[in-house]
């Protein structure tokens, strides 16, 4: 079982939704569920967080876990055929622009580092970058920082 196996595990068990375990962890339900398919990494602070809101420890979660790098496994034929197979989308894709989006609480979780080697990897593959970068719950952390703020108030928007 995967490390996102086991969070969905151990999440469905309490009977939490993906919007139940992001709202008490200040993350986005689309992150919670591509960490939980295997789609997205973890990092330290955030998997504390889910640990914390699920009432586990983190030893818990990778007990049974597959090998963290799946292509430690490949033996040199099936790295060379995986690697033909992803040549016409290196081909495809060279010269072209990707636009990345991605949310403010990617550096909150120490994940800016994986998409940076990603970001370098598809540089390096000649694919033009655009980078646009949200900072939703940042802002929202922010404005319940702050005592009876109201958005809407002109009062309070001059400030």
């Amino acid at each position: 079982m995967s490390l996102g196996e086991a969070i969905r595990k151990r999440r469905r068990s309490l009977g939490l939704t993906l919007q139940t375990l992001a709202k008490k962890i200040a993350s986005d339900p689309g992150n919670l569920s591509r960490i939980e398919r295997g789609e997205q990494n973890i990092g330290e602070a955030q998997l504390l967080k889910i640990c914390e809101a699920l009432n586990c420890a983190p030893s818990s979660l990778f007990q049974n876990n597959a090998p963290a790098n799946p292509i430690q496994k490949l033996d040199s034929q099936t790295f060379a055929r995986w690697f033909r197979l992803a040549a016409p989308y290196i081909n495809t894709f060279s010269n072209k622009t990707f636009v990345i989006a991605f949310g403010g609480e990617l550096l909150d979780e120490d994940q800016f580092t994986a998409l940076s080697h990603d970001i370098n990897l598809l540089t390096c593959l000649n694919v033009k970058i655009i980078l646009v970068h949200g900072a939703r719950p940042q802002i929202d952390q922010r404005l319940k920082e702050k005592k009876n703020f109201n958005p809407t108030c002109k009062k309070c928007s001059s400030h």
